[in-house]
């Protein structure tokens, strides 16, 4: 595994992108405490985890970049604006 600008833009970058979004979800449902909150956390959850296998096959196994994986963690932004807006709600 060859560590250069492409890789670092296209996968690592982006992965630690979505594992601190994951982690900024499930901080925002523990301190909100609701059932809404946690069902964006799991939906967020499971789009972050498909997103970073994606991301493993791109660092891993030098397979060829693809916008899907950066598509859902953009998805997974709205809705994680969404669940913090269903805190003021």
């Amino acid at each position: 595994m060859k560590v250069d600008a492409e890789l670092v833009f296209w996968g690592i970058f982006p992965a630690f992108v979505g594992l601190l979004l994951l982690t900024l979800s499930l901080r925002s449902s523990f301190k909100i405490k609701s059932i809404v909150s946690w069902m964006f956390t799991l939906i967020i959850s499971a789009i972050i985890g498909i997103a970073e296998i994606m991301f493993y096959n791109i660092i891993f196994t030098d397979a060829y970049p693809s916008f899907l994986p950066h598509l859902l963690l953009v998805a997974s932004f709205f809705l994680f604006g969404a669940q913090l807006f269903s805190k003021t709600s």
